[in-house]
Order: C-alpha cells, then sequence, then structure tokens
C-alpha cells in the first residue's frame, strides 16, 4: 500500500502537534501518533444532521477533529470517567456510557457515525459493526481509522529481528506490542471492505497514513515511555497516568515546552513517507439514499 498524495508541511504537522499536545503533553508517543491520524481526519470528514462519535474517550482530541464540523455529535464510551470528561468538553450533546455493540439509540438515529482508533480494540467487532449498521440511516455513512494488519509487520523491531532470522523473536515482540496496545481486531484493508460489505455498507474512500518511518519514531518513543512504564508498574500506562491525575485538563504552556521536544521525532517521522503503510482511514455508506 502505498502514499499516493502531496504531504502536508513540516509546519502544519507542528502547528497541528502543538494543540494535540495541550493534552497530550505526557504521552509524546500517542501525539506523533494522533498529529498523522488527526491530519487525515481533517482533511477528509464532513458531515450534517446528527452523529456518533464511538468510543470517545474522554472528548480530547473531538475538540480538535469534530467541534466545528457543524454536526450535532453524541458521543458514546465504556468508561464512566472518560464519559464524563467528554460530557465536560462541550462538544457532545449527550454522552452515553455503554459498550459499542449495545448503543442506546434507536434504529436509523445516525447521518454519520465516526470513530478514531477504536475498533481495533473492541470485542465482538461484528456485534459492533452490526449495531453501527442499525442506528445509521440510509445513506448515512461510518468513518473510522485503524492501524491495518500491516502494522505488526513494519515494527522497527520486529523487522530487525527477523532480518538475523530470529523470527520467532519477531513474533513475540510483536505479540507483546499489541497486548500493551490492547489491538484485538488487526485486518488488512480488503478484510475491513468484505465486513462492511456484508452488513450493506460499500466503501467510498480508503485513505492509507502512517509510514514505516512514523511507525518506527512511535515505536522508540513508546517504549521508552509508556513501554517502560508498563514494564515497571505492570498496569496499562493510561492506567497509572490516570491514578497520578494526569488525564484531566490542558496544559499550553507544557504543549510548548513538548512541541518542541517532540519536533526532531516529527522531522523523522516524516521522512521516507512513500512506501508500505500501517493505518488506514476509511469511509463507507449504509445501503439506501445517497
Amino acid at each position: 500500500m502505498n502514499m499516493a498524495e502531496a504531504q502536508p508541511s513540516i509546519g502544519s504537522r507542528f502547528s497541528l502537534a502543538r494543540r494535540i499536545l495541550e493534552s497530550h503533553y505526557n504521552q509524546p508517543a500517542t501525539a506523533l501518533w494522533r498529529v498523522f491520524e488527526v491530519e487525515v481526519v481533517l482533511a477528509r470528514l464532513r458531515g450534517s444532521g446528527r452523529g456518533l462519535d464511538l468510543g470517545c474517550g474522554d472528548g480530547e482530541l473531538a475538540e480538535v477533529m469534530l467541534s466545528e464540523m457543524g454536526v450535532r455529535w453524541t458521543g458514546l464510551d465504556i468508561d464512566p470517567d472518560d464519559a464524563k470528561l467528554a460530557r465536560a468538553r462541550g462538544v457532545y450533546e449527550s454522552v452515553h456510557v455503554a459498550p459499542a455493540w449495545n448503543i442506546p439509540e434507536p434504529d436509523a438515529s445516525f447521518d454519520l457515525v465516526f470513530s478514531n482508533s477504536v475498533l481495533e480494540h473492541v470485542d465482538n467487532l461484528d456485534d459492533v459493526l452490526a449495531e453501527v449498521a442499525r442506528v445509521l440511516k440510509p445513506g448515512g455513512r461510518l468513518v473510522f481509522t485503524v492501524p491495518l494488519r500491516e502494522f505488526d509487520d513494519l515494527l522497527l523491531w520486529r523487522r530487525a529481528l527477523a532480518r538475523v532470522r530470529l523470527r520467532e523473536m519477531a513474533q513475540r515482540y510483536a505479540a507483546a506490542i499489541d497486548k500493551r496496545l490492547v489491538h484485538r481486531n488487526l485486518l488488512s484493508e480488503e478484510a475491513w471492505r468484505e465486513r462492511l460489505a456484508a452488513l450493506g455498507m460499500e466503501t467510498i474512500e480508503a485513505v492509507p497514513y502512517l509510514s514505516s518511518s512514523a511507525i518506527a519514531v512511535w515505536e522508540t518513543m513508546s517504549n521508552a515511555t509508556g513501554g517502560l512504564l508498563s514494564l515497571l508498574t505492570g498496569r496499562h500506562p493510561r492506567e497509572v497516568q490516570r491514578r497520578a491525575g494526569l488525564l484531566n485538563g490542558r496544559k499550553p504552556g507544557a504543549a510548548a515546552v513538548a512541541s518542541v521536544l517532540l519536533l526532531p521525532a516529527l522531522l523523522v517521522a516524516s521522512a521516507g513517507a512513500s512506501g508500505p503503510t500501517g493505518a488506514l482511514y476509511l469511509e463507507a455508506r449504509l445501503a439506501g439514499r445517497s
């Protein structure tokens, strides 16, 4: 899979990083990933009417991606603590606390369902997609971002270990990364298209992003921060940060410092953007009126 489009400038990416780091100042690896993810969403996501943010989390990214779209958003998340924070953002008309396979809304409620880096984590993926189809209006759209099956193949240390024929160790390393990231559904683009088609949803746009260079830089930073924290505490990094009170509120000053520190990583991650990619933006339309 190749990236055919011209790449955004470093200046635009740095500006976007500043915005993201206001709430991710203590998560530099995540912020780096989000730069590439958010820019593809901002360039393409459009809509009107009523929308559902499936797996909205604490609503931090929604303020960057969704707040100026003119869509009346409802949030949904399984975590009551995140849902409470999301309600305070001012982006959503309401926020449900519920699993994605049991959305507490009537049939055909939404013109748009958006899900940002969520579907790779859910249990019962087929049930979740069927539930999305249920709450979409005929002609409504599902838009989501996900890492792909190819993500594991592009991990820097997996490639390095495989190159010296330590293939079993390479597989164990990739499995450890997936466990830390709670990856349950890493599918190919074709597999996503097929699952959606089985529910009457036609893929109308699929855009790859996250080059091998970006993955290598993210991986290095992630291993040195969240990976190390997880190893030392035995807990998921986000849970450690929640307990430490680091997930509440924006800190523009810290974001300014963090963005300067992130700039070298952003420069390296932006190099070599052609070639295979490890994540996908996909937009599909439910059968019915367009």
